[in-house]
């Protein structure tokens, strides 16, 4: 079965990379980022990426914007109340960096949610 996604947005939370305790020196990064439908609508998607990858997402700040190239996960689990959570996320293979949202254009956003 194909599970392939290419898809850009901005990283909206600052995240740092952890090392798996479970595994043979790992690492991860959980973090999020907004795709933009329209100008007025967002989405919110949840990812993941490891080792390497991990390293240099870590290293961008708050309003990167990124393409993501991966793969769609989804992944259950109990926790201590026996309540079940589902999350679905992008497991990051490769990313591109695209920039980071310049001044002039966050005042000019900024105009235009005043008029």
């Amino acid at each position: 079965m194909l599970n392939s996604l290419i898809i850009e947005g901005r990283i909206v939370r600052e995240a740092a990379v952890k090392e798996l305790s479970n595994d043979k020196g790992t690492k991860a990064i959980n973090f999020s980022i907004a795709h933009h439908k329209s100008k007025e609508e967002a989405i919110f998607l949840d990812c993941v990426a490891y080792n390497k990858t991990a390293e240099l997402i870590g290293n961008l700040p708050k309003g990167t914007q990124i393409i993501l190239q991966g793969r769609i996960n989804q992944r259950k689990w109990e926790d201590e109340n026996q309540v079940t959570h589902n999350v679905v996320e992008i497991i990051v293979d490769k990313f591109h960096y695209t920039g980071k949202k310049s001044e002039s254009e966050s005042s000019e956003n900024a105009q235009e949610n005043n008029n």
